[in-house]
């Protein structure tokens, strides 16, 4: 056997690592390794270099994703590409040089790996604790680094003892099988669990295992590999419900221990083995029969046997994926799926002209072969040049470097089949690789439905084919997003990947009389009117300055520097397409030698009282119009409002006056000697209900004259939101319904970060139900908020509604006044529940009961208060992560304050006396009807009784009276029924307060008004009744001392405080001051 495959240079790896660790130096165990890798090689044929370079790629890509330096994980991934479509035997590193995606840095790198046997960067990843911890199921990048950072976490051991204050439930799995889940898988064992599971898939199938239902572990144990990282599990059934049956049977047999994440096409678990002490890594996914041998095709890999054969696919004009195979169809974005039958995997094999191999044989991509028995040839993979770019975009001089008139480019397609001409190779990145459509749609319907939160967990590759088809599908007729929604996930892409190829492309390629345009047309920048963007630019360029309406249309070009006039659509900015067609139906003026732009756009007015009811808005109307394959009707309604002169080169200011010297409708604008956010604010305010066209910002130039260069000009920039001291316009991201106590679903309206009067602000109010209903508040609405005495922000109004109100998921009913909504099941709501049962022991102040040890004892199963309050020692210690000193605090703190506690804080804590009624109101009322609990009287005339207690209404006395039965079940399943007995005692012994009259009126406290936040002190409570003191719960202007927990605290009510010079105090500074 050849003894110059990867085998023998793993082999050296293997000895150089050994002997590192006897080397006291790196010099050393470099040269060591020098000195074996020759050892090994002297005698040989020059050994192949390809797995080792793809692994060290692959490796590099891993460590940066680590790291969260994704542009430089996708560079050693597009690398990693480059090396995996070469077929011939890569026999040395510089063979490697001026490869597409290859460049120096990685040069340098891959020839310290080969000569050294690894990398700095590895020896750091091993060593670096951030690496370590992020390890670990759940942990990723950014919470590794806050471990490590914040709270000084650096081993396992370390994470171990602080699991429960710093990891959520889904880390501290991942942390309790850390190790198991880090060792490699024995195929013996994966050979046991295949058995468990046929078993478990019998019961689960039934009659159907025979037929359609089957699984298959793929990965590398498919491959016959001695071990592997985890166990991969593709099912398939056309009976609905197997693959849930199938879980179902596990989890019942205790193989699965844990769910990590369960949906209806994957699930993700930790399993182990009877009597195995290991617990084990094992994703189950749930596929069609349809897609089933593409699922097994693809999953089982290898990943370079999969590359050669997709690129044979796409050879071939085809797209080859786990969901099956895709034809290009002309002129759609989206590809369509081929309808060939395939019932296992030798039919794509024979569908694409393949030898079929055993999944034994898919080693590396040698092992694809045509059936005429040659090897497969990949084209040369396209990717970045290591040349300078240049543009294809023609610079426009200043007039004294006038240069060449360009010239407009038909590109016409080529017929198939033909010699071309070898070109240089072309750039390969998202912007030009046309979508394949799959997922993206269901992934934009999700973000529509529930808000950014879908954008967050995406990849690059996901978010870029996201833009690329919302770009194709609104240049295609049919958008898939509104602006506002588009905007949020570019600006989203923008933000966590500033280099992305796709959002560099505004536009979308155009499949009919496509053109390269003769100048380029690119997109304004928006400028943040929160930030210092508008004093930097002001300060790069001085006035003066010229506004004008960013018109909301669809941008074209009119060109006639030549004889015959021409006139393009932007496209994409750079390829537009010809529609001089339509020009005789638009009688534009002549304007010999110039080249003009503007925007095809309809009149409000006209939309509203002929369109509207057919159309969403004028701009989709006037894009079908342009777009259309024959001259619509309506295109005399069609106006072409022009903003600038492209050629020759003007100042803004002059190329404005040119054009209404020309004849064109030009755009509303005017000149500016200075800027401000509030003058260009008010602006966009007056022009947006003014203009009689539709507009989404104003345009703000330096009224200069500029050389055109590729890319957006830096001399002007979009402004597009509204924003003052204290008012500013923002996107809506999403609306976060949380459950209160009572069960009302309250909104939380997520905006786009807005800075006011200095503070940042991501969330604003939205008072209630109705209000989000009626204003349609929803993804990609915009809102204008308003932050008035550093209290939370309010929306003040809606400036543009959304497609539709982001309403609650939960099954939910509208209350009598159809102002608030309700959940229909408030008994069986978790979070409901967590909050009651919280607020009862933190309403009689138990110590160690806030919410997150209330969550350990319901999933526990100690999931409402009589259970709790029945628990013994030996039942808290059973709850994950109490221990001994946790267990007796906990125990002894519910026995001493539920026992100490009054009937009256037993009522108000168990919130189950209506919404609204609490200590304040519950106190007078059973100060006046100590027996309005048990005594016989109907439940009508107790009502009427409360009526005559002061400041219980109608609706509250109703309440009230119909949950007693309701409250004393909660005693006597909480065996607190004596509590009632004590009442008569309690209220006797209970001072009364004095009159007005008999009260200290010169008592320092008498008359003033006090409030508490963030603490509740009954002492305090208690005293300022005895001498006159108003316990109010909103701060004023007029409130004489905040009692605060800590002074360290900051909450609206301090700032407000402190703004208004109103004391501040913790409880025991006002009671040595007061009460002592």
């Amino acid at each position: 056997m050849q003894k110059t495959t990867y085998e023998i240079y793993q082999k050296i790896i293997s000895t150089i690592k050994k002997a590192r660790k006897r080397c006291k130096t790196n010099a050393s165990s470099r040269s060591f390794a020098k000195m074996t890798r020759k050892k090994y090689i002297a005698g040989s044929q020059e050994m192949r270099l390809n797995e080792m370079i793809a692994e060290v790629l692959e490796r590099l890509s891993s460590i940066m994703t680590k790291k969260g330096d994704y542009i430089r994980s996708r560079a050693y991934s597009k690398a990693l590409d480059t090396v995996l479509s070469i077929q011939t035997d890569i026999t040395s590193i510089d063979e490697l040089e001026k490869k597409p995606n290859i460049g120096p840095t990685i040069i340098k790198k891959l020839n310290e790996y080969y000569t050294t046997g690894t990398l700095a960067l590895f020896e750091e990843d091993e060593n670096n604790p951030v690496y370590l911890l992020s390890n670990v199921y759940g942990i990723g990048p950014k919470k590794a680094e806050e471990l490590v950072k914040k709270h000084k976490i650096t081993t396992i051991s370390q994470l171990r003892q602080h699991q429960d204050e710093l990891l959520n439930e889904k880390q501290r799995i991942g942390l309790k099988y850390y190790e198991d889940i880090m060792e490699k898988i024995p195929r013996a064992e994966i050979d046991n669990y295949n058995k468990i599971f046929a078993t478990a898939f019998a019961k689960a199938a039934g009659s159907d295992s025979e037929n359609a239902s089957k699984y298959e572990i793929v990965g590398s144990y498919r491959r016959g590999a001695k071990s592997s990282g985890d166990i991969d599990v593709i099912v398939t059934s056309n009976t609905d419900g197997v693959f849930s049956s199938f879980i179902d049977e596990l989890v019942d047999a205790k193989i699965i221990v844990e769910v990590l994440s369960r949906g209806q096409t994957k699930c993700l678990v930790i399993a182990k083995l009877p009597g195995s002490k290991t617990a084990r890594r094992v994703d189950f996914m749930n596929t069609s029969a349809e897609e089933f041998p593409f699922a097994i095709l693809y999953f089982t890999g290898s990943k370079t046997f999969n590359t050669v054969m997709r690129g044979h696919a796409l050879s071939k004009e085809l797209s080859l994926n786990e969901h099956g195979l895709y034809k290009k169809v002309s002129g759609k974005a989206k590809e369509e799926k081929i309808e060939a039958k395939f019932t296992n995997e030798k039919d794509i094999f024979d569908y694409l002209g393949l030898v079929y191999k055993e999944p034994e044989e898919r080693t590396d991509g040698r092992a694809v072969m045509k059936k005429d028995g040659t090897p497969i040839k990949i084209e040369k993979i396209q990717g970045e040049s290591m040349e300078e770019k240049q543009s294809i975009v023609p610079v426009i001089p200043l007039p004294e470097s006038q240069g060449p008139e360009p010239q407009p480019q038909s590109i016409i397609e080529k017929p198939k089949n033909k010699t071309r001409k070898k070109m240089p190779p072309k750039k390969t990145d998202v912007k030009t690789t046309p979508p394949t459509g799959m997922g993206a749609t269901a992934i934009i319907q999700r973000f529509k439905t529930n808000g950014i939160k879908e954008l967050e967990s995406l990849t690059e590759k996901e978010l870029s084919e996201i833009i690329i088809l919302a770009n194709n599908e609104y240049y295609n007729k049919n958008p898939l997003l509104t602006d506002n929604e588009y905007d949020i996930i570019k600006e989203f892409i923008e933000k966590k990947y500033p280099r992305n190829e796709a959002i560099q492309n505004v536009g979308a390629p155009v499949t009919k009389n496509k053109v390269t345009l003769p100048y380029n047309m690119p997109s304004m920048d928006k400028i943040k009117p929160d930030t210092n963007a508008l004093t930097n630019w002001m300060n790069k360029y001085k006035g003066p300055y010229v506004i004008s309406c960013k018109l909301d249309g669809v941008s074209g070009m009119y060109d006639c520097s030549t004889k015959t006039p021409h006139l393009y659509t932007r496209g994409d900015g750079k390829i537009g397409q010809n529609i001089s067609g339509l020009l005789k139906h638009l009688k534009l003026p002549d304007a010999t030698g110039f080249v003009v732009r503007g925007e095809f756009i309809i009149p409000r007015k006209t939309f509203d009282e002929k369109y509207k009811a057919s159309f969403a808005n004028p701009r989709n109307l006037v894009s079908g119009i342009i777009n259309s394959k024959t001259v619509d009707d309506k295109i005399k309604d069609i106006h072409f409002v022009t903003y600038e002169i492209i050629s020759p080169p003007l100042s803004p200011s002059q190329q404005l006056e040119h054009m209404q010297k020309l004849g064109f409708e030009v755009v509303q604008n005017r000149s500016q000697s200075s800027l401000s956010n509030t003058l260009l604010s008010e602006t966009l305010m007056d022009w947006r209900t003014s203009y009689k066209y539709e507009i989404d910002g104003i345009i703000v130039s330096h009224d200069k004259i500029y050389p055109r260069k590729d890319g957006n000009p830096e001399h002007a920039f979009a402004f597009k939101m509204v924003i003052s001291d204290q008012m500013a316009e923002a996107k809506v991201l999403d609306v976060e319904w949380a459950a209160s106590k009572s069960g009302y679903l309250k909104p939380r309206i997520k905006i786009e970060p807005v800075k006011l009067g200095g503070v940042t602000i991501e969330y604003c109010t939205a008072f209630n139900a109705n209000f989000v209903e009626s204003n349609k508040i929803g993804i990609g609405a915009v809102v204008q908020i308003i932050r008035s005495g550093d209290v939370i922000p309010h929306i003040k109004s809606v400036t543009t509604q959304a497609e539709r109100a982001k309403m609650p998921d939960s099954d939910y009913h509208w209350n009598d006044t159809h102002v608030d909504i309700v959940l229909d099941d408030v008994t069986t709501d978790e979070t409901v529940l967590e909050k009651n049962i919280t607020a009862f022991f933190v309403g009689l102040e138990v110590d160690g009961l806030s919410s997150g040890n209330v969550k350990r004892l319901i999933k526990a199963g100690f999931n409402s208060v009589p259970r709790i309050l029945k628990m013994t020692r030996a039942d808290f210690a059973t709850v994950e992560g109490f221990k001994e000193k946790m267990v007796n605090k906990l125990y002894d703190g519910i026995k001493d304050k539920v026992q100490g506690a009054s009937l009256i804080q037993v009522m108000a804590a168990s919130n189950l006396l209506g919404r609204g009624i609490a200590e304040k109101k519950i106190r007078p009322i059973m100060e006046k009807y100590p027996d309005i609990l048990t005594s016989n009287d109907t439940p009508q005339k107790k009502t009427t009784l409360l009526l005559e207690v002061q400041g219980i209404g109608k609706e509250q006395s109703k309440l009230f009276v119909e949950n007693i039965p309701r409250f004393l079940e909660f005693l006597r399943e909480c065996e607190l029924e004596y509590k009632l007995n004590t009442r008569r005692v309690e209220s006797s012994a209970v001072e009364e307060p004095k009159p007005a009259t008999e009260m200290d009126k010169k008592n320092p406290l008498y008359g003033k008004k006090i409030v508490m936040t963030k603490v509740r002190d009954k002492d305090i409570i208690a005293y300022l009744q005895t001498v006159g003191g108003i316990l109010e719960d909103n701060i004023k202007k007029d409130t004489y001392i905040l009692i605060v927990k800590s002074k360290a605290d900051v909450s609206n009510k301090t700032k407000f405080a402190n703004d208004n010079s109103i004391p501040m105090m913790e409880p025991a500074e006002f009671k040595e001051k007061f009460m002592m």
